[in-house]
């Protein structure tokens, strides 16, 4: 599979970057604004399969209508011969995926460069805009994972790149196959797993699946099939995340707890009501880091005036 390098007339393929069950992803530039672009390919045994050529063209025509800066920005979407492209804007960065997870032990004995519990909220806080806005188009995303958001820079300013099985709740045709499971198990919300129909509460599930991982370096739900991940959301079982990581704040494992609930009616109605919780938390982080900085200040000023 790898093997096969397409030649585009308005594209230089470079490298390959990734690739999956329906086909690759290039890096590579458009040749004549020499603009860098990342380019995903459907893989030429996928083109005869109806239900896949049909996602991979919605994929292209979803991020056509989608402009937030926290998503990756669509270039074009065509055809050359039997070959099906999506090129997109190339994001250069690392995975939240490779962003280290929390402060385990195998971290901190690596010497890794740890992020912050407000590197973490501003990442969180990015991400939940680029979801409010998600479904705000009535798209739902239903692959919300670390692997598909890119952090750029030092500031770890996130992008979604993958939107190949969103959904848009406005088109009530489905063209998943039967019994097809496109997702990925481990942060699928109990309502994919079980087949039922999913709207934005899912991607809020997935993505309080996500935070509990970044800020443990633990999943809370484990198995190796989707009924043994599924037995394990039933049970609910796992150790509040303050177990794991006493610090992070008290407020922060509440809104993961609700983001992770079984019922998707307990959960948060929107993610703009996630991102404004998470917004009003990085400040009280930011306000009582002031008011321990001007203690410090005033502790100095005592000393210095009392020598």
């Amino acid at each position: 599979m790898s093997d096969y390098t397409p030649e585009l007339q308005h594209y230089q393929l470079l490298d390959l970057i990734g690739c999956g069950g329906m086909g690759y992803v290039y890096n590579g530039y458009e040749v004549k604004s020499q603009k860098p672009v990342a380019i995903k390919i459907l893989s030429p045994e996928c083109t005869h399969i109806e239900p896949i050529l049909i996602r991979f063209k919605a994929e292209g025509h979803i991020l056509r209508n989608l402009n937030h800066p926290n998503i990756v920005k669509f270039v074009e979407a065509g055809q050359e011969g039997q070959c099906h492209f999506l090129a997109m804007e190339y994001i250069s960065g690392i995975s939240l995926d490779s962003l280290p997870r929390s402060h385990t032990m195998t971290n901190i004995a690596m010497g890794k460069d740890l992020p912050t519990m407000e590197d973490y909220l501003s990442i969180f806080i990015n991400c939940f805009s680029a979801l409010d806005y998600i479904h705000k188009q009535q798209l739902v995303h239903r692959d919300i994972k670390p692997q598909n958001i890119i952090l750029q820079g030092s500031n770890h300013f996130p992008r979604f790149i993958d939107f190949g099985i969103a959904k848009s709740l406005k088109n009530d045709k489905d063209f998943d196959e039967p019994g097809e499971r496109l997702y990925t198990m481990v942060y699928a919300s109990p309502e994919q797993l079980t087949s039922k129909p999913v709207d934005y509460k899912s991607d809020l599930f997935s993505f309080g699946v996500v935070m509990y991982e970044k800020l443990t370096g633990n999943l809370p739900f484990r198995g190796k099939s989707e009924i043994e991940i599924f037995i394990a959301q039933t049970k609910w079982n796992f150790p509040p995340p303050r177990q794991l990581q006493p610090e992070i704040p008290q407020k922060l494992e509440q809104i993961i707890l609700k983001l992770l609930s079984k019922d998707p009616e307990q959960r948060y109605p929107t993610a703009a009501m996630v991102h404004g919780e998470l917004e009003k938390l990085l400040d009280v982080i930011r306000q009582g880091q002031k008011g321990l900085a001007m203690s410090g200040i005033i502790g100095d000023i005592r000393g210095a005036v009392s020598t």
